[in-house]
């Protein structure tokens, strides 16, 4: 009987050893991996977007309940593009006062490893919280983004000459990418904001994410060669 614990903690061994939770890592800047992006492009202005993409594995919704919507260039409010003409923001579905402030969530199919978008608001009044969620709803990891850290038009957080301060607002780049890095396919969920102020607007775009690596096959090896092992040692132990 013993021999069967001892093989059967090896094989656990093989199987979940290298596969314990990383640091969560927050991501704020530019974007530190690859994967999937959604870039929103190819809707007409004001489609709500739920289930849409959900052929990729992701569903949206927002804080309130209410379903994000697209909007295109020129943009309804102080924000700009990651790429091309749409973003993803509010809408009031779900009972915000105004479109763009509601807060955004991506919710996935399959959990991921790292997950972020391209966030914008070149006129902040205040500042955004990005939270990364398990399968559980339970907090994985979460900071702010504070009022100054946005790249904004003059008078509003950290000034930047590059956002497009002059109507129609049709600005492209005025923003940073922010997200996580947990380690392990563990993000079931990411959500975006809302403001800490009233009626603050934002989008996000180029929403991207990545899932863990499968096994080396010398590694599946090692994890068959283990379950042919605990199966030969049961037959001996029931003989």
């Amino acid at each position: 009987m013993k021999r069967l614990v001892y093989v059967f903690v090896a094989v656990a061994v093989i199987l979940f050893g290298g596969y314990h939770q990383a640091e969560a890592v927050p991501i704020v800047g530019t974007p530190t991996f690859g994967g999937t992006v959604i870039d929103f492009e190819g809707w007409d202005e004001g489609t709500l977007i739920d289930t849409e993409y959900s052929s990729l594995g992701v569903t949206f919704t927002q804080d309130d309940g209410g379903t994000p919507m697209i909007d295109n260039k020129a943009f309804i409010y102080a924000y700009e593009s990651g790429s091309g003409d749409a973003v993803l923001t509010g809408s009031t579905t779900g009972g915000a006062p105004y479109p763009t402030v509601a807060g955004l969530i991506a919710e996935f199919e399959t959990p991921v490893a790292r997950a972020g978008a391209f966030f914008s608001d070149t006129a902040p009044l205040g500042d955004y919280t990005v939270t990364a969620f398990d399968s559980l709803g339970g907090v994985i990891e979460s900071y702010t983004i504070t009022y100054g850290t946005l790249p904004s038009i003059p008078e509003f957080g950290n000034e930047d000459p590059s956002c497009d301060s002059d109507y129609p607002r049709d600005g492209t780049g005025c923003g940073i990418f922010v997200g996580f890095d947990v380690g392990s396919d563990l993000i079931a969920s990411i959500q975006f904001g809302p403001s800490s102020v009233f009626a603050d607007g934002f989008a996000i775009d180029d929403l991207r994410f990545e899932r863990t690596a499968v096994p080396e096959p010398g590694t599946l090896l090692l994890i068959g060669s283990g379950l042919v092992g605990l199966g030969f040692m049961r037959r001996r132990f029931r003989g």
